[in-house]
């Protein structure tokens, strides 16, 4: 059996996916003439786009991580990339420098020990003294 919206014909159902398809990409509203906006939320209904996430929703950070720990991860992974690698401390500074990273990242490097070569993110991670997540096999 076919899903889908069994109020309307299928030629009805695609015209209207296409005129809130804009809208769903660009999340704002893609109408040059107000008067085609969709009304917003009354006054005693919340507004769908401020909800975000609930704190019981978000994934969990893998065993033997933090939550911050994998957010300083990702960052540090998302400006050290695999081309920066493999690298001395001061090969990742010059990365992180020329990629605008943040100050919080470039001190991190900073306090890495010198004359020691990384190979990827995980190893720059471990060894500034962080925890790694727990692998079950």
């Amino acid at each position: 059996m076919e899903r889908g919206n069994n109020k309307h014909s299928p030629r009805v159902d695609e015209q209207l996916e296409h005129e809130v398809e804009g809208m769903m990409r660009a999340e704002r509203p893609t109408h040059a003439e107000e008067w085609k906006d969709p009304e917003p939320a009354g006054e005693d209904q919340p507004d769908p786009g401020a909800l975000g996430e609930p704190e019981d929703r978000r994934p969990a950070p893998p065993p033997g991580m933090t939550a911050d720990e994998v957010v300083l991860r990702s960052d540090l992974a998302a400006h050290l990339t695999r081309h920066a690698f493999p690298n001395d401390v001061s090969g990742l500074l010059g990365q992180l420098v020329d990629g605008n990273a943040p100050d919080r990242l470039r001190d991190l490097v900073r306090r890495l020990p010198s004359g020691q070569v990384f190979r990827n993110v995980g190893e720059v991670f471990q060894a500034l003294g962080y925890h790694e997540e727990d692998h079950r096999f």
